[in-house]
């Protein structure tokens, strides 16, 4: 069994994802020893929520919750966001998005304390998530460690 872990840096958040100033990274550290291996997105790639820890990338033309913060994890007013490794986002605040960069610009065009409403697929059902939009200062910085078989 190996475990990935995944590092988000809260230190500076310019683009809608938690990220360090200088590395403007997502880093995931997967593996032990000699078989560790790292993967790096950058800015275009990947999305970070850091409400509820979820990693969006994209799969050909979906948007898709790589990875998510286990609830129990989370910041008491994120624990009930109910968003799944796999889930599809289809909108953000009504509106489609179809890129990592689309998405990454309508979260920061948001002020802190703003709704956020998410459009998600998951199977064949669609439904609405709500939450709002968090301050940083007020959030950990999050170290998400998961098994993988």
């Amino acid at each position: 069994m190996k475990h990935i872990l995944l590092f988000l840096f809260c230190a500076s958040l310019s683009a809608g994802f938690a990220v360090s100033t200088a590395a403007s990274q997502i880093i995931i550290r997967s593996g032990r020893g000699d078989t560790a291996g790292v993967q790096r997105f950058n800015r275009g790639d990947a999305m970070i929520f850091p409400e509820f820890g979820g990693l969006v990338t994209l799969h050909g033309h979906d948007l898709r919750v790589d990875h998510i913060q286990p609830p129990e994890t989370r910041v008491a007013a994120y624990q009930g966001v109910d968003v799944r490794e796999g889930d599809l986002l289809l909108l953000f605040n009504g509106e489609r998005v179809k890129t990592i960069t689309a998405l990454s610009k309508a979260y920061d065009s948001l002020a802190v304390g703003a709704p956020v409403k998410l459009g998600i697929q998951r199977d064949v059902q669609i439904f609405n998530v709500s939450f709002t939009k968090a301050d940083l200062k007020d959030l950990p910085n999050i170290r998400i460690r998961r098994q993988v078989k």
